[in-house]
């Protein structure tokens, strides 16, 4: 497998939440950890938690050795990216995993991590005919993307004319968002129902 590192993207406003997506509990674990946790045990070596708003107050609910606050987050999640990938080995795949994208199998998450190959760009998963997240980035790539203007990028039209590897998974948490208390009930629920 390539050497890779992990970023969780957790710095967005969350303000239909009602508190902080990073903190919300996962099974008695904050979400931005247990995410962190599923990027290390799909074989990333270093693992950073991007945050933004009220980072420092979050930070200090969060025991994690590679915390960044990025202080430009307003920008948008494009801007946690490059704080993200500013700290990345050079020769390092990186891993994007958005802390909302809840649910997500090991199984996905490593079949994913298998197709980053020489000659591509990204890696991004497909279920129902319709691209999810997480993606995962070449290190020529994400390199290019540190030039970028964070406030008018977005991630999936940054790479939609790449050299793509498209992954078919039977994973429908690639498409989960959780913006509200009820979508996050929703999913917990859900999650439920597929571990029992």
């Amino acid at each position: 497998m390539a050497l890779m590192s992990g970023i969780v993207l957790a710095a967005g406003e969350c303000s239909r939440m009602g508190q902080a997506k990073a903190l919300l509990d996962m099974s008695g674990c904050p979400l931005a950890l247990a995410q962190a946790r599923l990027l290390v045990e799909t074989g990333c070596e270093k693992v950073y938690i991007v945050l933004g708003r009220n980072g420092e107050h979050i930070a200090d609910k969060l025991e994690w050795p590679d915390l960044i606050v990025n202080e430009e987050w307003e920008k948008g999640a494009f801007s946690s990216i490059q704080a993200g990938l500013k700290r990345l080995n050079e020769d390092h795949w990186a891993y994007i995993l958005p802390v909302d994208c809840v649910g997500l199998k090991l199984a996905t998450m490593q079949k994913l991590a298998r197709a980053c190959m020489p000659g591509i760009e990204a890696v991004s998963p497909v279920f129902d005919k319709r691209r999810g997240r997480p993606a995962i980035l070449a290190p020529e790539l994400w390199k290019a993307f540190l030039g970028l203007d964070a406030s008018t990028t977005r991630l999936a039209v940054a790479i939609s004319d790449l050299l793509v590897a498209q992954i078919q998974v039977s994973d429908p948490a690639v498409h989960h968002t959780v913006d509200t208390p009820e979508e996050w009930a929703t999913i917990q629920e859900s999650l439920k129902v597929t571990i029992s």
